[in-house]
């Protein structure tokens, strides 16, 4: 299988699991309507039922559902990213397709992306090219 042919199978499939991640995050989390920052304590609340993370509540069923949701939107941007990255896929077009719905995702979950990266992650660069080109566009208007 072609590289080209494996990125469109690949996004073609991230694509609907992204769609299956909003309206389930919509349903649990009011995802649309939100217009600011998820803080850490309503991220905490929504995942663990417990505001106070330094408590090390441990995550809820449900709570385990939305993280696996919200990480399938923001693995499905980092995604992207990458390929925008590496000239897999065109960056005026995924910019014109995809800046509305990644501004959102980076404003949304920022906070919370940061800290799985301080607090919870090995990999230091956890979603960083999804942040950067979200950035890089945000500078460009």
């Amino acid at each position: 299988m072609e590289f080209k042919t494996y990125c469109n199978d690949r996004g073609n499939n991230g694509r609907e699991k992204y769609t299956e991640a909003i309206k389930f995050l919509n349903d649990s989390i009011q995802y649309r309507e939100a217009v600011s920052s998820y803080s850490l304590k309503e991220i905490h609340k929504y995942l663990c039922d417990e505001e106070d993370h330094t408590k090390n509540p441990p995550i809820t069923d449900k709570g385990k559902d939305i993280k696996h949701h919200i990480f399938t939107i923001l693995n499905y941007f980092e995604y992207i990213a990458v390929g925008v990255n590496n000239n897999v896929y065109d960056e005026k077009t995924i910019k014109d397709l995809l800046i509305g719905s990644m501004t959102k995702a980076d404003l949304l979950f920022g906070e919370y992306m940061e800290h799985l990266r301080e607090k919870h992650v090995k990999d230091k660069l956890l979603f960083t090219n999804f942040q950067s080109l979200v950035k890089k566009w945000k500078s460009n208007e």
